[in-house]
């Protein structure tokens, strides 16, 4: 009886989780755990499924330190009851790496990937689709990892093995598609991304319809490549398409609807309509915090673009507080040695640049260079962005004894990773010159770096 009451209770709390009702949900979820374990032991595997569920409820809220014994747990448990190569430990081995993941904590994911694809390969086949999931998740951890080189064949692989296997309009392979896509972008390849989105556009409208929230996702990617791009007009059309669409699906607003006030609130912001801009920001905020809570990542990540809205126009004293608020929230909840930490501490680095207020922003800036290349490593863009920016805080004092081997090494790594004529090697190429052609008079164009979650 008890045992049907915990069926009862899963069944109950996964409609709550579902609708994004998560404080109703928690009780459930816990004493269906409590029952599993009294009747059928701690390692059994369906008290196993109880850990599982309970962990990604406190993952999905931000409360990562509740969620990891939980994840843990499972591992332990499928691997002494399954086998270290069985298709329910190789996806356990997946979440947790991707729990690691999702809080910078990559030298622990990539271990776990390279177990799950290894045990995939061998126990169901190169082509099977947990192995291209598999292949797709250390893909992406590459990406994150700022190692492009190899992303791009994991990613390639994935693709022609969801191909083969699922055929070209299954959800799997389009989604593959849009990571390919989504990995050209981060190297400033439009022309080979934009076919990709493209395609997995027209296969969503086809096979899902046009107001179907698959379809808005690739509405909204198309969006972002012609906002990075300078197309305004046509991002701006496209992201307003997504948004409807999320708009009609209330339990998808804090996943999805949030991103878009919030990429169309960036749209409006290179464009100078900071109002429009302000107004899209808030109302991010208020969806996060709602749905979310005030203290989860995706609300941080909102107020910190707020606060970057507002360093743009001058809004220092608006700005600040936002950004000590977001840091702490960040230390908190994903750590100091987060690279999402690293980004908030550039950024107030910039704001005390920009109020002379060097002291503090060397510290905070070294501060962030030092986690990017201990987290993302020294290859990273990130990396190469931070030490661009320190370089340019010397180089405004006038130190350029100091500034010259930062610019150096930046330059190489932007060249080498991202390409010749990437935004990001071009500006940091014009700040180097200026060290020797105009040492003191930057210019009026933006020289520091802010950094942006779309």
């Amino acid at each position: 009886m008890d045992l049907n009451t915990a069926r009862s209770l899963d069944d109950q709390a996964m409609t709550y989780y579902e609708q994004g009702r998560y404080e109703e949900a928690e009780p459930l979820f816990q004493q269906a755990l409590a029952l599993r374990e009294k009747e059928l032991g701690p390692t059994h595997l369906d008290t196993a499924a109880s850990l599982n569920n309970l962990a990604i409820l406190y993952q999905d809220q931000g409360r990562y330190e509740e969620a990891e014994p939980l994840l843990r747990r499972v591992v332990a448990v499928r691997e002494k009851e399954l086998g270290p190569t069985h298709p329910d430990t190789i996806i356990c081995l997946n979440n947790l790496a991707i729990f690691y993941q999702d809080q910078g904590r990559y030298e622990e994911a990539e271990p776990l990937l390279k177990r799950a694809v290894e045990a995939a390969e061998k126990e169901l086949g190169p082509t099977h689709p947990d192995t291209v999931t598999c292949l797709n998740n250390l893909a992406m951890l590459y990406q994150n990892q700022g190692t492009y080189q190899e992303a791009e064949p994991l990613l390639k692989r994935v693709v022609e093995a969801a191909e083969k296997e699922l055929g070209p309009t299954h959800p799997d392979t389009v989604r593959s598609l849009d990571h390919l896509a989504m990995l050209y972008q981060s190297l400033s390849k439009y022309e080979e991304a934009k076919p990709l989105l493209k395609r997995t556009l027209a296969i969503r409208e086809r096979e899902l319809g046009p107001e179907h929230p698959d379809t808005a996702s690739s509405l909204s990617n198309l969006g972002m490549l012609y906002q990075n791009q300078g197309r305004y007009e046509e991002a701006e059309a496209l992201l307003k398409r997504a948004l409807l669409i999320w708009e009609k699906e209330p339990e998808l607003t804090s996943r999805d609807a949030w991103a878009c006030y919030n990429n169309l609130a960036i749209l409006n912001q290179d464009q100078g309509r900071y109002e429009e801009a302000e107004a899209l920001l808030k109302r991010a905020i208020e969806v996060t915090e709602k749905e979310l809570g005030p203290t989860h990542p995706d609300t941080a990540t909102c107020l910190g673009n707020l606060a970057m809205l507002y360093q743009e126009q001058g809004r220092y004293e608006e700005a600040e507080p936002l950004l000590k608020q977001v840091l702490a929230i960040f230390e908190k909840v994903l750590g100091p040695a987060h690279p999402n930490t690293a980004r908030i501490l550039n950024n107030l680095a910039v704001l005390y640049q920009n109020l002379k207020r060097y002291e503090e922003a060397e510290a905070l800036l070294k501060q962030a260079l030092a986690t990017y290349r201990a987290v993302l490593g020294t290859e990273h863009p990130n990396t190469a962005q931070s030490l661009g920016n320190l370089a340019l805080l010397y180089h405004r004092q006038g130190k350029h004894k100091e500034a010259e081997p930062l610019y150096q090494q930046a330059l190489v790594i932007c060249e080498r990773v991202l390409g010749m004529s990437h935004p990001e090697t071009v500006r940091i190429r014009r700040n180097y010159t200026r060290c020797y052609t105009n040492p003191l008079n930057l210019g009026q164009e933006k020289d520091e770096q802010l950094e942006r979650r779309l």
